[in-house]
C-alpha cells in the first residue's frame, strides 16, 4: 500500500511540475492585444464596430490567401451570407499562416489558417453580422493538399452589427 501511495505522490508532483511550466509558457505567449480581443468579444453594442477592426492589419504570405479570395470562399460556404462587407486578418509572420493537423499515425490530415480572420457580412435577412473567427483550410488527400475552402463558426456566435458603421 505504501508503494502505491508513494508512486501516487510522485506522479502528482511530476504532473504539477510540468503542468505549471506549461501554463507559465502559455501565459507568457498571451499578449495584451489578445486580451483586448477577448474582452472585445463580450461587447454587444451593435452601433460600434468591433475593436479588432481597429487593430493593425495583417496579411497572409501565401498568394492564394487574399482578402478577395477569402470573401468569395466564405460567401460560397455560408448560405446565409449575401455580401462580405469587411475582412480583417491579424498580424504575424509567414510562420503563422498555416497549422497542420495530423491523424493518429502522424500523417498530415489537413492544414488550416492560424491567423484570426474576422469578417463582417450582410445576411440575406438584410442585417449585418460580425463573425469573430472564420477559418480557411486545405484537406490532404495522401499526395497533396486539395483546394482552399473557408468555413465559419457557429451562427449563434455571430453578433449583430449596424450596417451603417461598416465602412
Amino acid at each position: 500500500m505504501k508503494k502505491y501511495l508513494i508512486l501516487f505522490v510522485v506522479i502528482v508532483f511530476v504532473s504539477a511540475l510540468f503542468g505549471c511550466s506549461m501554463i507559465k509558457k502559455a501565459r507568457d505567449r498571451v499578449s495584451l492585444s489578445d486580451i483586448s480581443k477577448v474582452s472585445d468579444s463580450k461587447s454587444d453594442d451593435p452601433d460600434v464596430l468591433p475593436k479588432v477592426f481597429n487593430d493593425p492589419e495583417g496579411k497572409f504570405y501565401e498568394r492564394e490567401l487574399t482578402k478577395a479570395r477569402i470573401s468569395t470562399l466564405y460567401k460560397q460556404a455560408f448560405s446565409r451570407c449575401q455580401k462580405v462587407m469587411k475582412v480583417h486578418i491579424t498580424e504575424g509572420g509567414p510562420e503563422l499562416d498555416w497549422r497542420i493537423s495530423k491523424d493518429d499515425w502522424g500523417r498530415p490530415d489537413y492544414k488550416y489558417t492560424y491567423k484570426i480572420i474576422s469578417i463582417i457580412y450582410k445576411s440575406k435577412d438584410g442585417n449585418c453580422y460580425y463573425e469573430p473567427r472564420a477559418s480557411c483550410g486545405k484537406k490532404f488527400d495522401g499526395a497533396k493538399y486539395g483546394p482552399l475552402y473557408c468555413s465559419n463558426s457557429s451562427p449563434q456566435r455571430h453578433k449583430k452589427v449596424n450596417c451603417d458603421v461598416v465602412k
